[in-house]
Formats: C-alpha cells, sequence, structure tokens
C-alpha cells in the first residue's frame, strides 16, 4: 500500500474492518479520514449455555439446529447455523453426527478441495444445508448468510480465539436481506482446555469474549521481513529519499531503509551508491519469488551441490499428516494421555520412540500401521527423525504428483496404506508451494549461471504441474490436466 501511495499519489484509498480495536489511531498514521459507524443493520441475540460433557454440547447443537431450521425470515429465508469448532478432524464428526439427527449437514476448513469447497458454498446458498460445521476458515473472507452462529468450542488449534476473531465468527449470523435477526450461542463446558499451555477455562474465556473490548492492530515487524520489504521498495523506486519516504508511511516500521539496505548490501542483493540504489540481478530474483533473504542465502550456498527438489523440500517441508480418530483414541489409551493428531508432533514422536512397549497396548490392525509407518518415515538412526520424516513423506507426495495422482489421489494413498489423513487441500497448497520454491532455485540459478540446476528446477516445476515425468526437453503436454499453478512472482 504504502509503494502504491507513492506511484499514484492521487488514487482513493478506502480502508475497512469491522474488527479494529484502535480504528482512530491507525486512521491517522495511515493518513486517511475515520468514518466510524457503530450501528448493525441486524439485531444480534447472544447466549451462553452450559454443558457438562462433550456428548451434551452435541446435544444442544443438533437441538439448536433443528428449532433454526423451523424458522423463517419476513424476506423468505429458512434458518440455516454455521458451528465453529476447534480442528478440521473435529468439523467432520461434529457434521456426521448432526446428519446422524437428520440434518442436512456438511464440514468445511482449507484442506478440503476447492471444488468440494465451493459445492457446499452453493448449497448454502441455495438453502440446501441446514448447518456448515467449520473452523476459523470461515470466520473471514467467505460469505455464509447464515442466521444463527454456534461456537462449540472457543479454541482454534490449540489456542484461545482473540476478541476479533470472536467478533468476525459472531458477525456471520444475521445478515443484511436475509434475516430480521441473528442469533449467537456459545456451549461452554466449564473448566475445559484445549491445551496445556493455555491460562483459563473456557467459560473464563466465555465472559472475556463477551465483555472485552477489540484489541488494537499492532505492525511488527522483524529484522528479515523489514529487508523483505525494503528490498520489494528498492526494485520499484532506485532513489534513496524515495525508498525512505515510502519506508516512512509503513506501518510499524522500525528501521531507516538506509539501514536496512546496508544489510542488504552485504547479501549482495542490492548495491548502495547514494543517491542511487542498484538492486542487483540476484536480489531482483529473491523479491520476485519472495524470500527472506535466509532463504535465498541458503538456495545461493546449495544450488549445485545439491538437487533443487532437496532445496525446495528442506524450505518447505510438509507438515499436515494426521492420525485418524481411530489410531489416535487406540494411543491415548496404551499411554492413558492426550495426543495430537500431527504426526510430526513431540507426543507422537514419543511414541515411536516406546514403540516396543505400545506395540502390546494397541490392536493388530494399529500395531500393523504404526510399524509401517515407523519403517517408512521415521527409521533414520538419529534421535529425533520428526525432519528426516517430513522430508521422506514430502518425497513421496512429489513422486506420487509426477506418476500422475491428484490431490485427492495423494490424500487417498496415505489413508490405504497407512491409515493416515492427509487433506487434499494441504497438498495442493503445498505442492503449489514447492512450484514457488522451484522457480525461485530457477531464477538463482539462471542468476549464477548453474545450468544444470536451472534446468531441474524448471523439469520438476513442469512434473508437478502437469502431473507426469519428463525426459529431458520435452514440451508441455497441451490439454493435460494439471494443477494449475501457472507463474509466481512478485512483479
Amino acid at each position: 500500500i504504502a509503494r502504491l501511495r507513492k506511484l499514484y499519489p492521487t488514487a482513493q484509498f478506502i480502508g475497512l474492518s469491522a474488527t479494529v480495536g484502535n480504528a482512530e489511531e491507525l486512521a491517522k498514521e495511515l493518513g486517511l479520514k475515520l468514518v466510524p459507524y457503530d450501528e448493525r443493520p441486524v439485531d444480534l441475540e447472544r447466549h451462553i449455555i452450559i454443558a457438562r460433557s462433550e456428548s451434551e454440547k452435541r446435544r444442544h447443537i443438533a437441538a439448536l439446529c433443528k428449532v433454526e431450521t423451523m424458522r423463517k425470515s419476513k424476506q423468505g429465508y429458512k434458518g440455516q447455523t454455521i458451528v465453529f469448532t476447534f480442528s478440521r478432524k473435529r468439523t467432520h464428526e461434529l457434521a456426521a453426527y448432526l446428519t446422524s439427527k437428520g440434518l442436512r449437514a456438511k464440514p468445511y476448513h482449507s484442506g478440503l478441495p476447492y471444488k468440494q469447497r465451493k459445492l457446499t458454498e452453493m448449497e448454502f446458498l441455495a438453502q440446501r444445508l441446514d448447518v456448515v460445521v467449520t473452523t476459523a476458515a470461515l470466520g473471514a473472507g467467505v460469505d455464509f448468510p447464515a442466521s444463527q452462529v454456534i461456537f462449540e468450542s472457543l479454541a482454534m488449534g490449540n489456542k484461545w480465539l482473540s476478541v476479533r476473531e470472536f467478533h468476525q465468527m459472531l458477525g456471520r449470523a444475521g445478515r443484511p436481506l436475509y434475516h430480521e435477526k441473528g442469533r449467537v450461542y456459545l456451549i461452554v463446558e466449564p473448566g475445559r482446555k484445549y491445551s496445556a499451555q493455555v491460562d483459563g477455562s473456557e467459560d473464563e474465556v466465555a465472559f472475556k469474549l463477551l465483555t472485552a473490548p477489540v484489541e488494537p492492530v499492532a505492525v511488527e515487524w522483524s529484522d528479515e521481513l523489514e529487508q523483505d520489504n525494503v528490498l520489494a521498495h528498492s526494485c520499484v523506486f532506485n532513489r534513496l529519499n524515495a525508498i525512505e519516504e515510502v519506508q516512512s508511511r509503513c506501518l510499524g516500521a522500525n528501521q531507516s531503509a538506509e539501514r536496512v539496505l546496508e544489510k542488504l548490501g552485504e547479501f549482495e542483493l542490492v548495491r548502495l551508491r547514494k543517491p542511487l540504489v542498484d538492486v542487483t540481478p540476484y536480489g531482483r530474483a529473491v523479491s520476485m519469488s519472495f524470500l527472506l533473504p535466509k532463504e535465498a542465502e541458503f538456495i545461493r550456498k546449495n544450488i549445485g551441490k545439491k538437487p533443487p527438489r532437496w532445496i525446495a523440500v528442506k524450505l518447505l517441508p510438509f507438515e499436515n499428516l494426521y492420525m485418524s480418530a481411530t489410531l489416535q483414541r487406540e494411543l491415548e489409551r496404551a499411554v492413558r494421555g492426550r495426543l495430537s493428531a500431527n504426526v510430526f508432533s513431540p507426543s507422537f514422536s514419543s511414541i515411536l520412540e516406546e514403540l516396543d512397549k505400545v506395540i502390546p497396548e494397541v490392536s493388530p490392525n494399529a500395531a500393523e500401521r504404526l510399524f509401517t509407518l515407523y519403517q517408512d518415515f521415521f527409521m533414520c538412526g538419529e534421535e529425533d527423525c520428526t525432519d528426516y520424516a517430513m522430508e521422506r513423506v514430502s518425497n513421496m507426495i512429489i513422486e506420487l504428483r509426477r506418476s500422475g495422482r491428484h490431490p485427492t489421489g495423494i490424500a487417498e494413498q496415505f489413508r490405504k496404506v497407512y491409515g493416515l489423513i492427509v487433506y487434499p487441500g494441504d497438498v495442493f497448497t503445498w505442492l503449489d508451494g514447492i512450484v514457488r520454491k522451484l522457480e525461485a532455485v530457477e531464477r538463482i540459478a539462471g542468476v549464477f549461471r548453474v545450468r544444470k540446476a536451472e534446468e531441474e528446477a524448471k523439469t520438476l516445476k513442469r512434473e508437478i504441474e502437469e502431473g507426469r515425468t519428463l525426459t529431458p526437453g520435452a514440451p508441455a503436454a497441451p490439454g493435460r490436466v494439471s494443477l494449475d499453478l501457472g507463474q509466481g512472482g512478485r512483479q
């Protein structure tokens, strides 16, 4: 925004938000005129229901959703509900439970394939669904005109909701032109915590969320992010005074552009010749690739020594691999404690370290799955094999993609062979990220004339995009089904 305002000084900028605690301060810093609007066009009721257990929570949710489907607004829309919960796995479990109670319910989260998410959105808008069960993915950005919002939990992942997040999510209830009233229910289990690392319990958090003011927006920069931003300024403006002006307009910037440029000069990303700033070909490649300086240095240090695939996977390992609910329950019974569902979590690593003690405590099927998982991914001979396992999983996903598998097929392969959950949306997002890293390797290899690495990165990128193994110099396949990942980069 700061760069745009420098480039187009007569352009108009409008900032909008429903959940800013320090709007006056932000408006002043951004040089905008504040127009506060405190009225809500649709009235909103807020309720707290105390539940003694998880099963009681579910019963309350089913009852509230059924009652809501029987209502019809003056505008002719029947009642529909969004249920917010703390994990993706939980969205599937709750949606299945509500379906078993006669409601038309579906899960919705960023791990689902795009087509599936889009279909759910369309079905909800067409009033073919009674309930969507979701994580915070639906709290921002997606317009579901629900008449009712239910908070099944007040956590997202292992953290309590912030007041800002809470207001964004409850704001989904009661939409203009659809409803004359919205309803919000917090179903609270006193004493409940979702992680040992958080303070307070669900009932304490509920009253804080309902009564506390929205937090102020504060922008904080790390040195690396500031370097990334100043490098981007320098790709657009080549004079130090212009770069300083843009930097001074950036919220939260805590260093002068000149000081940051001196550091960028040490990385050979720019040459500072006052009053001019020259971005080197290496610096331009880094900025176009959205790389932090340390990531760029990692690529530069390893091109020609390590394969581009190794570099890309090291920069972006796949991390979203989960136990099935059945396997998680069995292991929790075996260790008599709670475990994270993520296979790369410390709690799962501790299970594998004592596999000989755990195996006798679980079913033969679970034991076989655990042993296969250990053998294929975690048997590295080191004390901590997590990084090694991530690389093994990452390379398997790449190989499955090169053999023609779509993200949905890759997820199915992990389910069949290992009984593990991989969400297709996560696979797609990760493959897209790997393509971006390979593009970065290709650009930097081109700058330093490491031709072999440049060609290897280009070929692997195309293989992932097209879902096939290429022979060197092979042309792109017209009309072939691909991930449609396209060309990326900062322009």
